[in-house]
């Protein structure tokens, strides 16, 4: 039995500056020839501050190799572009948001994406639970909006406060 193992995007090409993980602007479309070679079944792409508006999943998705030709899927988008300075701006949020989830919901049907991973850790902490509150309010607004995509949280709460927060969040059926 073939084991279905996937990286984030990135991991496949040379690192670029001090980050591990980033958007790799030049190489990306190589990574799907190297998972590939390497049976590597999916890549969880990253929308990075930095590439947000220009990068393929947003901005031309005639771009992105399809799954049937490549055997490599992408099994969701990771908002990395929370882990940012901006984050605590609601403008840069709503922006974040918006541009998330509809380039997930949008791509279901053409690439399979129906996975959205919000890293809410570091700068993008919901440790304040004032900030979190906040936070909570606008992503229950999306994920109404979108029911049928599946929302990931990575946070850095601890094991009552994440509890809390899962039950504040819609349910699943």
């Amino acid at each position: 039995m073939k084991i279905r193992l996937g990286v984030v995007q990135g991991r496949l090409s040379p690192q670029i500056g001090d980050f591990t993980q980033n958007f790799p602007t030049i190489k990306w479309r190589d990574e799907f020839d190297v998972a590939k070679i390497n049976d590597i079944s999916h890549i969880e792409w990253i929308l990075t501050e930095d590439t947000l508006e220009t990068n393929p999943i947003v901005d031309s998705l005639a771009r992105i190799p399809n799954p049937a030709k490549t055997g490599v899927r992408i099994s969701g988008i990771c908002l990395d572009a929370c882990n940012s300075d901006k984050f605590h701006d609601p403008d840069y949020r709503e922006m974040l948001w918006f541009t998330g989830f509809t380039a997930a919901i949008r791509d279901r049907s053409t690439l399979g994406i129906n996975h959205l991973i919000i890293p809410l850790l570091e700068k993008s902490s919901i440790q304040d639970p004032q900030f979190r509150e906040e936070i909570l309010g606008e992503l229950r607004m999306y994920m109404d909006l979108f029911p049928a995509l599946k929302v990931s949280l990575e946070t850095d709460l601890d094991h009552d406060d994440l509890k809390s927060v899962l039950d504040s969040l819609p349910e699943v059926m």
